[in-house]
């Protein structure tokens, strides 16, 4: 279970979310594999929003985009943050019209993040991918009503390790983001990390992205 990766390439038993940019064209899914589509904060200095929100619009509609996303703010990105938000919050619009999660990318804008959830309904979920802080603003997120999906980072990160076993497993969730590095790989060194079984993990992770995702049987 991969909730956020770019990679094209994966195993026959790796079940995974895979994220485009708004542009890309949808390839064909398979049963291990789905998608999420957004627009990047790192492309909008440089695209008509408008045109991409239509865009966008249209491949939310395929049964095999279970996702929108990676969207979201980045303070270190080209475009100026109030743009960024303008495009952030139609796309958000968009989610809630269409009932859709969200994969989130966010760099430095974790209160900007908690004050916008407030606006969104609580039963949409916001997943913020890449998660890299400590054990009191996962908390805080965590408590916003925000899911935290952890990458390769976790393997090389005290400050992750301590926050993981603060907030456990019930709100997080795994990836490979565009690291080469196995899904298999994150998962041994989570069981190892928290004493639990990698069956267990797993289980659990697919039982959370069943619920979360809303995924099709096809999918499952």
């Amino acid at each position: 279970m991969n909730i956020h990766t770019h990679r094209k390439s994966i195993s026959d038993n790796e079940w995974v979310l895979q994220s485009l940019r708004h542009a890309q064209a949808l390839p064909a899914a398979t049963g291990s594999r789905a998608y999420s589509v957004g627009i990047h904060p790192w492309d909008i200095h440089a695209i008509n929003i408008d045109e991409a929100l239509g865009q966008l619009d249209k491949m939310l509609n395929n049964p095999h985009v279970i996702a929108l996303g990676e969207s979201g703010l980045d303070k270190y990105a080209k475009a100026p943050l109030t743009l960024q938000t303008k495009a952030f919050s139609a796309q958000l619009e968009l989610s809630v019209r269409k009932n859709i999660p969200v994969i989130i990318h966010a760099v430095k804008v974790n209160q900007e993040l908690i004050a916008i959830k407030k606006d969104i309904p609580s039963s949409l979920p916001l997943i913020i991918h890449g998660f890299n802080g400590g054990a009191q603003l996962a908390s805080s997120l965590v408590k916003a009503g925000f899911y935290l999906s952890l990458g390769d980072k976790l393997l090389r990160s005290q400050k992750l390790e301590d926050t993981l076993k603060t907030i456990g497993i019930q709100s997080v969730f795994l990836e490979t983001d565009e690291s080469d590095i196995a899904i298999s790989k994150i998962y041994d060194y989570v069981s190892n990390l928290l004493k639990i079984s990698n069956k267990y993990l797993v289980t659990h992770m697919v039982e959370k992205a069943s619920k979360v995702l809303s995924l099709h049987k096809e999918f499952k």
